[in-house]
C-alpha cells in the first residue's frame, strides 16, 4: 500500500513540474525567444533619429458581440494579458520616441454608450500602460471606433465621443516630422494653414488613417496627394502587412511588397518623386491572422527604415490548454479516483 501511495506521489510531482514547465514556456518564455527574430533599426545620429512605434486594429473585446457570452470574462482576460505582454515587449525594445494608435481601438467602441466607451477607454490606457510609458501619442479612430463600415455610418456624435476621449489636434509635430490624422471614412482631410508646411523642404510630412489610401486609386488619394503632399503613410485595417509605392505624378501605377510575417528591414530615401504607404498589421490575436504584430519606424534627414515586430501566435497556446483542461486533466482525475478505489476498497471490506 505504502509502495502504491509513493508512486502516486511521484507521478503527481512529475505531472505537476510538466504542467508549470508548459506554462512558463507558453506564458513567459514564448515572448523571450520570440523577440530573438526581430531586426534592429540603428540611428546614424540619436539627436536627429525619431523612434515611431505602430499598433494597429487592438480591437478591445466589449460584452456585446462576444459569441461565447460564459467565456466572455475570460476571453477579454486573455486577450487584454496578450496585448499588454507583447507590447511591452516591443515599447522596451524600441523606446519609442511617438507611439501612433491606428484605430479600431475597440471593436465595440462605435456601437457602446457613453459609459461603456468610457470603461473601454480606461482599459485600452491600462493595457498599453500610457500613463507609464512616456512617449508621444497619437490616437486615430477606426471603424469600429466611429463607423464607417457598411450600415454602421459615421455620425457626429460618434467622432465627438472618440475626440473628447482622445483630445488632439489633427497636425502633431515632431521634431522636423508632421503628422496629419486623416480619415477616410469621413473624407476628411486637416486643412494646411501654413504653407511652410510643403515648401519647406527639411519637413518630413506623415499621413496617418486607419484605412489604406494607396491601395484602390480613386479621388481620395489625389485629394490628400494636393493638399498635403505626404513623403510616406501609416494605414491599417486590413490586417496585413503591406507596403505600397507610388509616384505622386502616376499614382495609378502602383507597386505592391508584401512579406508576411517576415522580418526584414526597407530602407527608403524620402522626396517629392514618391510616396510610400506602410500598412500595419493588427496586434490582436482575436482578429484571425496568425500574422500579429507592431509596426517599427526610424526616421532621420531624410530616409526612412522600416520592420514589423512579430508577435508569437496564440491560437496554438490556447488549443494546448484545452487539450489539457479537455483531456489529460480528466483522465489524470479518472486515474487518480480508480487509484484510491482500490487502495481504500479492501480496507473498507476489512472494517465492515
Amino acid at each position: 500500500m505504502r509502495l502504491i501511495s509513493g508512486r502516486l506521489k511521484r507521478k503527481n510531482v512529475i505531472l505537476t513540474l510538466a504542467l508549470i514547465c508548459v506554462l512558463f514556456y507558453t506564458e513567459f518564455f514564448i515572448y523571450h525567444i520570440n523577440t530573438r527574430k526581430w531586426v534592429q533599426l540603428k540611428c546614424a545620429n540619436p539627436i536627429s533619429c525619431t523612434r515611431i512605434l505602430l499598433a494597429a486594429d487592438p480591437q478591445i473585446i466589449g460584452k456585446k458581440n462576444e459569441v461565447i457570452h460564459s467565456i466572455t470574462p475570460l476571453s477579454i482576460w486573455d486577450s487584454d494579458r496578450y496585448l499588454r505582454v507583447t507590447y511591452q515587449r516591443v515599447f522596451s525594445y524600441i523606446k519609442p520616441d511617438v507611439v501612433i494608435f491606428l484605430g479600431d481601438l475597440f471593436d465595440e467602441g462605435s456601437i457602446s454608450t457613453q459609459d461603456e466607451f468610457n470603461g473601454y477607454v480606461e482599459r485600452l490606457l491600462d493595457i498599453f500602460m500610457v500613463n507609464k510609458l512616456p512617449a508621444e501619442y497619437i490616437w486615430l479612430p477606426g471603424d469600429n471606433d466611429i463607423g464607417g463600415e457598411g450600415v454602421d455610418f459615421v455620425t457626429a456624435q460618434k467622432v465627438a465621443k472618440f475626440n473628447k476621449a482622445f483630445p488632439q489636434s489633427d497636425r502633431v509635430q515632431t521634431e522636423n516630422i508632421i503628422f496629419y490624422r486623416l480619415n477616410k471614412m469621413a473624407h476628411y482631410i486637416p486643412e494646411v494653414t501654413d504653407n511652410n508646411d510643403i515648401s519647406n523642404e527639411d519637413f518630413i510630412r506623415v499621413g496617418l488613417s486607419h484605412i489604406p489610401i494607396l491601395t484602390n486609386y480613386a479621388t481620395f488619394p489625389e485629394k490628400v496627394v494636393k493638399e498635403i503632399a505626404p513623403h510616406l503613410l501609416f494605414t491599417a485595417h486590413e490586417h496585413k502587412s503591406k507596403i505600397v509605392h507610388c509616384s505622386p505624378q502616376n499614382m495609378s501605377q502602383r507597386e505592391f511588397i508584401t512579406d508576411p510575417k517576415v522580418s526584414k528591414k526597407y530602407q527608403y530615401t524620402l522626396s517629392s518623386d514618391d510616396i510610400y504607404e506602410f500598412l500595419i498589421p493588427t496586434c490582436s490575436y482575436r482578429m484571425g491572422t496568425n500574422n500579429i504584430g507592431y509596426g517599427y519606424a526610424i526616421i532621420e534627414d531624410k530616409e526612412v527604415q522600416y520592420t514589423v515586430l512579430w508577435s508569437p501566435t496564440r491560437f496554438p497556446t490556447l488549443l494546448i490548454y484545452g487539450f489539457i483542461l479537455g483531456i489529460i486533466l480528466p483522465l489524470i482525475l479518472i486515474a487518480f479516483c480508480c487509484k484510491l478505489w482500490r487502495i481504500y476498497m479492501p480496507l473498507m471490506r476489512f472494517c465492515t
